[in-house]
């Protein structure tokens, strides 16, 4: 029994390292929209992309205000943790500050459906943008991610919550973490210490 417990753990892993190359596109999960590569978007605002109510999301709309995009899973143990910094980002939307959740199986810790992920993040208290269900690495990877790790030098996602990326109100494009992303979004925004 000692022996097959030890098997499916090598088993889960060598999928885990599949599915972070950028040469293996797993079988589970989906792409937003393109299932190739195509062409890159000359910038963040020529992205389309499929909010999760299946409705066309054009990011030109995001023109003059900061994103934060992040890839996000409902069954990830940090998912609560990130969802209560979401919350406390939400403060600065009224200053031109918009956070995207991209969520994705591309780590087998996102099994449910676009309905199913937007009653999980209503629970969690989110009111902002989701996108439809989608790959964040390899050739099925959504536009957007294609864009955001090409703009950004990253080279791959390597686990849920790992595609934090900050967009500034111009459209450049910079990688974050859940430990500096508020400070940096204060400082594009161009808020003082003493303010909110």
């Amino acid at each position: 029994m000692h022996g097959m417990a030890v098997l499916r753990a090598l088993y889960v892993a060598a999928l885990m390292v599949l599915c972070t190359t950028t040469f293996f596109a797993p079988p589970w999960g989906h792409a937003a929209t393109a299932t190739d590569e195509g062409e890159m978007p000359a910038s963040i605002y020529d992205v389309m992309e499929t909010d999760n109510k299946g409705q066309p999301l054009d990011f030109e709309q995001y023109k003059g205000k900061v994103l934060f995009i992040i890839n996000v899973a409902s069954r990830c143990p940090y998912a609560k943790d990130h969802y209560s910094l979401f919350r406390r980002l939400f403060k600065y939307r009224s200053r031109g500050f918009e956070i995207i959740l991209a969520p994705s199986n591309q780590f087998m810790q996102e099994p449910k459906d676009d309905k199913d992920i937007a009653i999980f993040a209503k629970k969690q208290l989110y009111s902002g943008v989701i996108l439809t269900k989608g790959d964040v690495n390899g050739k099925t990877a959504r536009p957007l991610f294609r864009y955001l790790k090409e703009a950004s030098g990253k080279k791959l996602i390597e686990w849920n919550f790992d595609g934090a990326f900050l967009v500034t109100s111009t459209g450049e494009v910079s990688s974050t973490n859940k430990d500096t992303v508020e400070e940096e979004v204060r400082e594009l925004l161009g808020i003082s210490h003493d303010e909110l």
